[in-house]
């Protein structure tokens, strides 16, 4: 007797990219810990303030929360404050545009691959924040030794970013056309002198508006500056 043969790595794939919904925080998500999308009933506080957890319910079973998908939160209007966990691992294109009363993000994703359709004019176009105008504070922390490329790209209300840990590089096109940004505080980083970035950040770019956020240690002064800021020439130290 020939008994069928059973494919038990579609099941797992199908299992995988099945969504579920957590009715405690008010999103949806796939086994593969990926956030898709939010319900009406996103659990935000009285004072706007929304931490996505590092774990979500499939009703059976907690799944581990490792990405944010494409446009997961786009046109969300309810968040003012948000809080990343360390658990996320990539942040898919417009996860969070048009998020029209974001005004703090608490970044605390040690490594994390942000993903966006770059091109070397219009690198814009699919930033994760992209159209947040109430966003004001970027706070990453204290376990971040690595600011992700195109973390805080084309935040153009941006104008204060806080380190809270021992950062010691600066990824690619970061803080590209954050024309806004006026405070970066690195008092609590002691390496600062040592900070490092990526040379194809924005230097000698003369088309479009931006900060190009080169750190340049200046050894007379002891102290770092903001490569073609308008606005703020000086780092906290």
């Amino acid at each position: 007797l020939e008994l069928p043969s059973f494919d038990f790595a579609s099941v797992k794939a199908s299992a995988a990219s099945e969504e579920y919904t957590d009715t405690a925080y008010g999103l949806k998500f796939t086994g593969e810990g990926i956030i898709t999308g939010y319900t009406s009933e996103l659990k935000v506080d009285s004072q706007g303030r929304f931490e996505i957890p590092g774990k979500l319910n499939t009703g059976t079973n907690d799944i581990a929360i490792t990405g944010i998908g494409n446009a997961a939160f786009m046109n969300c209007s309810r968040i003012v404050e948000l809080t990343l966990p360390k658990t996320i691992k990539t942040m898919g294109i417009k996860a969070f545009q048009n998020c029209s009363k974001l005004s703090v993000v608490n970044f605390n994703c040690g490594s994390v691959d942000i993903n966006t359709n770059y091109h070397p004019v219009l690198l814009d176009d699919d930033s994760p924040f992209l159209n947040c105008n109430s966003l004001q504070k970027f706070i990453f922390g204290e376990n971040i030794a690595r600011i992700p490329d195109y973390a805080c790209c084309s935040i153009s209300s941006l104008n204060e970013v806080v380190f809270k840990g021992e950062v010691n590089e600066i990824g690619f096109a970061a803080f590209y056309s954050c024309v806004g940004l006026k405070r970066v505080d690195l008092s609590n980083v002691k390496n600062r002198k040592e900070l490092t970035y990526n040379q194809n950040n924005y230097k000698n770019n003369k088309n479009i508006k931006m900060v190009g956020f080169e750190l340049c240690y200046e050894s007379d002064k002891g102290e770092s500056v903001l490569y073609n800021n308008p606005y703020y020439k000086k780092i906290t130290n």
